[in-house]
């Protein structure tokens, strides 16, 4: 292991991490078939009609993302290099411009001068760790670009506020209008224009609070407000009534607090009950920060300790039930899936649903007792309660279950930036145990790609 302690050079390991990015994701474009599920459909349309033509019409009658959608019929008109090009560019930035806010957000949390070692292959490594086979269900042109690029340009779009949270001095007026331009596209996808009009306001009040001068801020908030009302009117009203009649016809008939619970159960559901890399890599995490420090608490191990348990649980019930041929997992299962058919665990909604929540309860109460400071506290469990509520926003959607599991995509974001600025505080702790966690998300990470384009290719 002397090899995590040797001086490094910090650009050969962003080639590295940037070149293993680009070569996993060439795999992975050639093993996806091109024209499948909405692309299809797309791809016929513009056979017939104009890009504005159809963009018209989807505006009037299908959905308001006529942004995100121009981008996507752009790359239809082409040929399929370009956007495999242009994706795998998308993919290599998203990865970086998660590493830079969560390595800034862990050397100020945790004091430290620099991240932790290797520290770009072990973000590259814990992005292996999403399900791709999720954004391939609705075809990969649109499902990557309503997604995984609306998610990469509202990062963009935070950049100038995270330069100003992290003191680098002033903005130019360069970067507030590029940051300006990349709210367009983000803010054209409810889930991150929603996630953006919570980041704004809160950084330009605490920058009020330490009296830094925020206009700019302010106005891309104004921004992200306006381009939300744009969003919320014209064809995306006529979407969710075509889907409620297709999909939930009671859907109309439920209150709001019953649309607000189901998106809150179906969240906790299928964050906690179908098996994914994700979580269980954050409830390793969890349980190493417990055991390498310290404390000797006993709530300290039951909190730290207790996700890692529950991973354990439900990974050993898909394994036995794939040995008994029987569907052990239902029994965790508090939510009827009206999309795939999963039925209610046998003891209801009730009690898979509480100790789904007392999970997560536990997670959030680690933190709290592991974070030092007040605000980093709040800080870090804010944002992992903001991808939580980008995820229970669908709720007040009809397509809740048949968008399925691509809509985490957003939530994942929020658990790996925590993950990856906790990871800074593990190797603070502990540097034996930061090269145990790095060693097993490397393997993990890596075997969880593999298996997914294997999967993926058939």
């Amino acid at each position: 292991m002397k090899w995590f302690g040797r001086k490094r050079t910090g650009h050969r390991e962003w080639l590295l991490a940037a070149g293993l990015l680009a070569a996993a994701y060439a795999w992975f474009h050639f093993s996806c078939e091109w024209a499948s599920s909405d692309t299809l459909y797309f791809l016929d349309e513009l056979s017939r009609v104009s890009a504005s033509e159809l963009l018209w019409s989807r505006f009037e009658n299908v959905t308001s993302r006529v942004v995100l959608e121009a981008i996507l019929f752009f790359f239809l008109r082409h040929s399929p290099m370009w956007f495999y090009i242009c994706n795998t560019a998308v993919i290599i930035l998203t990865v970086f411009i998660l590493g830079f806010y969560c390595g800034e957000m862990g050397k100020r949390c945790f004091g430290t001068e620099a991240a932790p070692p290797f520290f770009w292959l072990l973000s590259v490594f814990l992005f292996f760790c999403y399900p791709l086979e999720h954004m391939t269900a609705a075809g990969v042109p649109g499902s990557f670009i309503n997604y995984v690029w609306s998610g990469t340009f509202g990062m963009l779009a935070l950049l100038p506020l995270c330069l100003l949270l992290t003191e680098r001095g002033t903005c130019s007026k360069g970067l507030w209008m590029f940051s300006a331009l990349c709210i367009i596209p983000a803010a054209n996808m409810e889930q991150p224009a929603a996630l953006l009009l919570l980041f704004f306001p809160a950084g330009a009040l605490y920058l009020a609070v330490k009296r830094v001068k925020s206009k700019g801020v302010l106005l891309l908030w104004g921004m992200t407000a306006v381009s939300m009302v744009f969003l919320l009117i014209g064809g995306n009203a006529v979407r969710s009534e075509v889907a409620a009649q297709a999909y939930w016809p009671e859907f109309t008939q439920l209150s709001a607090v019953q649309k607000l619970w189901n998106g809150i159960a179906s969240t906790m559901n299928y964050l906690l009950c179908i098996p994914d890399m994700i979580f269980l890599s954050f409830a390793a995490l969890l349980a190493l920060l417990a055991v390498s420090s310290p404390q000797k608490r006993i709530l300290w191990y039951v909190c730290g300790l207790t996700p890692l348990f529950w991973e354990g649980l439900i990974l050993a019930a898909k394994a036995a039930g794939a040995l008994t041929g029987r569907d052990l997992l239902r029994w965790f299962n508090g939510v009827k899936d009206l999309s795939v058919g999963t039925e209610l665990s046998p003891l209801g909604s009730g009690m898979p649903l509480l100790l789904q929540a007392l999970v997560l309860v536990c997670a959030v109460l680690f933190l709290w007792q592991y974070l030092g400071s007040l605000f980093w506290r709040a800080a870090l469990i804010s944002l992992l309660g903001v991808g939580f509520g980008s995820r229970v926003l669908m709720g007040f959607s009809p397509t809740l279950y048949v968008s399925h599991m691509r809509t985490f995509y957003y939530m994942y974001l929020t658990i790996l930036a925590a993950e990856l600025c906790l990871a800074a505080g593990l190797y603070k702790c502990s540097a034996k145990y930061y090269r145990i966690y790095w060693i097993c998300m490397a393997v993990l990470g890596n075997a969880n790609f593999v298996r997914m384009v294997l999967k993926i290719a058939g």
